[in-house]
């Protein structure tokens, strides 16, 4: 099963899935992770606040695949 993982309020890139280069990197805020993968990912973090990260499967957010994180804003 894949995972739709979405980050609030922040955009990302995805620059590898399991080792393998991602030769067309956007910018967007979800990435599908398929069970057993490695995503490896660079985080925009440059909107401050308190935010989420989840899977876009509500059961799954349920269940625990759920995550606070917080940006701050920089000095």
């Amino acid at each position: 099963m894949q995972h739709p993982i979405h980050f609030h309020g922040q955009r990302l890139i995805v620059l590898s899935t399991n080792g393998v280069k991602n030769v067309n990197p956007v910018w967007v805020d979800t990435v599908l992770v398929s069970k057993g993968d490695t995503v490896d990912i660079l985080l925009e973090a440059s909107n401050p606040g308190a935010w989420v990260a989840h899977c876009h499967i509500l059961e799954h957010a349920e269940s625990g695949m759920m995550l606070p994180f917080t940006v701050s804003k920089a000095d």
